[in-house]
């Protein structure tokens, strides 16, 4: 059973596919995140210019 797991898994990367949850912010929006940090607005605030929670912006800061 681990070998075609492995096998799934492996025909899986080679056609782009990844397992998990899809990120919530991609590259741009933490840049905008960390730009916007940078500048004095808050976290709370962020997180309301781009859709997502406090604690979001947070992991993304980090």
């Amino acid at each position: 059973m681990i070998e075609r797991t492995r096998a799934g898994l492996a025909a899986a990367a080679a056609n782009n596919r990844h397992g998990g949850r899809p990120r919530k912010l991609n590259d741009a929006a933490a840049v905008r995140a960390r730009e916007f940090k940078g500048k004095g607005i808050g976290a709370s605030d962020i997180g309301k210019m781009l859709g997502v929670f406090r604690a979001t912006v947070y992991r993304y800061l980090l």
